[in-house]
């Protein structure tokens, strides 16, 4: 999700749940920081200055603190030392822009400390750390139960200080993609018990993601599949039908027969034959007339044309 998206998000569900969804003002929700941190820089790019205008004039205008059941007390940051009662938290001008001190930067930037013993300098830059006199004098002081602030990292989401005075609920996983912590989600019954449902750290909402997204593919698989045997059995079944309704084939007709063959006499027999060459022509030869045409046995046998004829003669022929 976008950095301009989240806020949307929640605008739209204060939109929809008017009576049971609040938000609180953080530290970001200012002009200053919001420069630093890219959200200028989005809506800037994908809009307009104009739209990041109007979301300033939306976080200069939203409440800085929330009790719940008038015993816990909600803020983004932590406690101020010169916050005294109540009525000075509902007395802040609004809508206004963060000041560098006083009640107001307080509430959003300062923080629980282990070694203040009161109020010491903050490692932030800005406003204090409270340690936990600090802590248990205000809840007295209010007729308070429970802190309950967010402005810190915590391992697992939540972390409770001070024999469970204070409670550090951070709802963002995987921090600026920095770090491996979960986020978490504080829930109150009627009876003002506290529980948490943990937001795991991308790696293992990565994991579970994957399965769903294998179990799925899977599923959608089969399902097509399923659907793909089903199209080619009434393929095949149409098949089948227009198989039994066609007409018989016609038989191929057989093979045609071989003409007979001619039977063509021998070129050799036919011109000794026509010749008609015997022992009676061999003793008439001498008183045949000198102009008969003179035919070589020999040649005749070896397919030589007679003389005279327009064939052309190859001597090397056999």
């Amino acid at each position: 999700m976008s950095i301009s998206s989240r806020p949307l998000l929640l605008l739209r569900f204060k939109i929809k749940y008017p009576d049971n969804f609040f938000l609180l003002r953080g530290n970001h929700e200012c002009a200053s920081v919001t420069r630093v941190y890219g959200f200028y820089d989005e809506c800037k790019r994908r809009c307009n200055v104009k739209v990041w205008r109007a979301f300033v004039d939306t976080f200069n205008a939203l409440p800085v603190a929330a009790v719940v059941a008038g015993k816990i007390f909600c803020v983004h940051g932590g406690l101020s030392p010169d916050l005294v009662t109540m009525e000075q938290v509902r007395a802040l001008a609004r809508p206004c822009d963060v000041p560098d001190h006083g009640i107001l930067n307080d509430l959003l930037w300062s923080d629980p400390s282990d070694t203040a013993a009161d109020w010491e300098e903050n490692e932030r830059g800005v406003s204090y750390c409270f340690g936990r006199a600090v802590i248990t004098e205000f809840l007295r002081r209010q007729d308070f139960d429970l802190i309950c602030r967010a402005h810190m990292v915590v391992e697992d989401g939540y972390e409770f200080f001070h024999g469970r005075q204070l409670v550090t609920v951070f709802s963002a996983p995987n921090s600026c993609g920095e770090f491996d912590n979960s986020g978490a989600v504080m829930n109150v019954n009627e009876e003002l018990l506290c529980s948490f449902e943990i937001l795991k750290p991308l790696a293992e909402n990565l994991a579970t993601c994957m399965a769903r997204i294998e179990a799925a593919f899977w599923s959608r698989r089969q399902q097509v599949e399923a659907m793909l045997n089903e199209a080619l059995a009434v393929q095949a079944q149409k098949e089948l039908e227009l198989a039994e309704a066609a007409p018989p084939p016609l038989p191929e007709p057989g093979p045609a027969a071989a003409p007979e063959p001619q039977r063509v006499p021998p070129r050799k027999q036919r011109i000794v034959d026509q010749l008609d060459l015997s022992d009676d022509d061999d003793e008439d030869d001498d008183e045949a007339p000198s102009d008969r045409l003179h035919v070589d046995p020999e040649s005749v046998l070896h397919g030589t044309p007679p003389r005279g004829s327009k064939l052309k003669h190859f001597p090397d022929a056999s």
